[in-house]
């Protein structure tokens, strides 16, 4: 038994370690959109990091009070940083991996080791633990909170379970508006199970009055800057009503590239959650259909919420990764009982290697071009996945019938399940950790800030310390309110007030340079973000087949504009981005 547990350790070690790395690698990359940005502004106030650039103020009520407080606490010990803004999101993604450990004994050991393997490499709760913002928060609090109080039979009667749920719980109500989809999303789903089953599987239990204090002490105290800031408390409630403004306009992502979001950016989870989830209630098993309702409920939320945005996908990436669990667990088991060193070894490398054809031929249809013996036909790249599809099938059905359907049935599983692994470490790579990132060019975000950004923010320090010999001297002129983007990247340096003399730097949007300026500038136009820039439930495909990502995006520009006397002769402007 000892030899087992400690088996079963290093293996949810490894699965931690893998989580932790996907998440905390390169956090600072890409820089913070706009929206992460706000966020991150008002964390800040009131340490040294804050921008003078930042015009809301101290009045505004964070959108998420646990978020806010416990950046502002990481800003005030170490200062800011795009690292240090995307911290405490990180953490809390890191440790949601750990759920299916609470769950095991009613998951069975191998099945939460191989759901936790499954939230690890999600890509979809990758890039929404990489974003500053409550989303991993609530996603962590609520879904500790439902681990922690279902029950299995006879309630456990330790009190510190029931602390930490109830410290689980704060954290959640605490998190912003995306606790309150989370919270709907569980109400549908058990409503759903009640309607199928009268005496649903999962039921919370234990102490709830130690529950309540407990979370209602903490969301408290979280909400009020751990009682600094007594006005935040209001952000508890106004989490409720920004949801609820949600549904007032159309800001949300279309509700087919929503949908969409999944199959594109989690194979692994939808593939082998559907899996499990038709053989699991094939069985009856009742904590399937729980799980089965909480995802059909978050799809449904999702889809009539207005407001809906990629990273909501992840009150339904939670229940396919327990179900893909158990899904992998079955192939795994099947595979050990009837396993076949030729049968398997044969099988899973002829379907490997029809896959990477496919993903090459995917690639190649996505860039425009077609097969090496016709590179000019690209529909002929989609030929030839078709061919390659039903060779792959035909292959596994004469295997089950020549040889052994079990090592037909768990071959195909076991290439699946590595196949879907490469796809979704590449999707992480694309939408989390690659130069792609820092764009709009996919389904993930509508808006992004490029490296110019920080090019921008780098070029007035360098300025700044050749003028005055220090980086964080020379004020700088801003003609109009700037974007959260670009309040938070020029937030160590001064912003130049009313004066006599002619400001030193000046920054104006493209197409928006004041005609008015007091003396003599010379200027550059540097592309600072980018946001979505089509119409209608999906991107063009043309513009997708072509991988033109300028035809899928509209470009942010803003014009830096240096004093003649200072720019000497205008040397210093040069090596800045330029209009892309």
């Amino acid at each position: 038994m000892s030899a087992r547990v400690s088996r079963e350790a290093v293996l949810w070690s490894a699965i931690l370690v893998l989580a932790a790395c996907l998440r905390l690698l390169s956090i600072g990359w890409p820089p913070l959109t706009d929206r992460e940005a706000g966020l991150a502004l008002a964390a800040a106030e009131g340490t040294p990091s804050q921008s003078a650039f930042w015009e809301d103020g101290a009045e505004v009520i964070p959108a998420s009070p646990a978020y806010r407080t416990l950046t502002h606490l990481l800003f005030s010990f170490f200062g800011a940083g795009d690292a240090g803004a995307r911290l405490i999101p990180a953490l809390a993604g890191t440790l949601v991996v750990l759920l299916p450990l609470a769950l095991r004994e009613r998951l069975g050991r191998m099945a939460a080791l191989l759901s936790g393997l499954a939230l690890a490499l999600s890509p979809t709760l990758v890039a929404a633990s990489r974003t500053a913002d409550g989303t991993s928060l609530a996603l962590l609090g609520l879904t500790g909170w439902l681990a922690m109080t279902a029950s299995s039979g006879p309630a456990p009667s330790s009190p510190f379970r029931w602390v930490v749920a109830g410290l689980l719980g704060g954290l959640g109500l605490a998190a912003g508006p995306s606790a309150v989809t989370g919270i709907v999303v569980f109400s549908i789903g058990w409503l759903l199970v009640r309607l199928m089953d009268r005496q649903p599987s999962v039921v919370p239990a234990g102490r709830p009055a130690t529950q309540v204090l407990v979370a209602a002490t903490l969301a408290l105290a979280l909400a009020s800057g751990l009682g600094t800031r007594p006005q935040g408390v209001a952000g508890l409630f106004d989490s409720m009503g920004t949801w609820l403004t949600g549904w007032g306009g159309a800001g949300g992502m279309p509700p087919l590239a929503w949908l969409l979001t999944l199959p594109f950016h989690d194979v692994l989870l939808l593939a082998f959650g559907v899996w499990g989830a038709t053989t699991g209630l094939r069985r009856g098993e009742r904590q399937t259909a729980f799980l089965v309702a909480w995802a059909i409920a978050g799809l449904a939320v999702g889809l009539v919420y207005p407001g809906r945005q990629a990273a909501d996908l992840v009150w339904t990436c939670v229940p396919l990764a327990l179900l893909a669990g158990s899904a992998l667990r079955d192939v795994l088991e099947r595979a050990w009982e009837s396993w076949s060193w030729a049968g398997h070894a044969l099988l899973v490398s002829a379907l490997l290697l029809l896959s990477l054809f496919v993903v090459y031929q995917l690639a190649a249809y996505a860039l425009g071009r077609g097969p090496i013996i016709n590179p000019g036909e690209p529909a002929l790249s989609l030929l030839l996945i078709v061919v390659a599809g039903a060779l792959a099938l035909l292959m596994v059905i004469l295997f089950a019938f020549g040889w052994s359907r079990e090592v037909a049935w768990t071959s195909a599983g076991m290439a699946g399940f590595l196949v879907a692994v490469l796809i979704s470490l590449s999707t992480i790579w694309d939408i989390s950790l690659g130069s792609s990132a820092a764009g709009a060019g996919g389904l993930w975000r509508s808006q992004a800030n490029t490296a110019g950004i920080r090019m921008l923010a780098e070029t007035v320090e360098r300025i700044s310390q050749s003028r005055t010999g220090r980086e964080d001297a020379l004020p700088v002129s801003a003609s109009v309110s700037l974007p959260s983007g670009l309040a938070w990247a020029l937030r160590d340096l001064p912003r130049a007030g009313i004066q006599d003399a002619p400001p030193a730097l000046v920054l104006a949007p493209e197409g928006g340079v004041p005609g008015d300026l007091p003396a003599e500038y010379l200027g550059q136009v540097i592309k600072t973000g980018e946001h979505w820039g089509w119409l209608g439930g999906l991107p063009p495909l043309s513009g997708l087949t072509a991988g033109d990502a300028g035809t899928l995006t509209l470009a942010e520009r803003w014009v830096l504009l240096v004093r003649a006397d200072v720019a000497t002769f205008g040397t210093l402007t040069e090596g800045l981005p330029g209009s892309q």
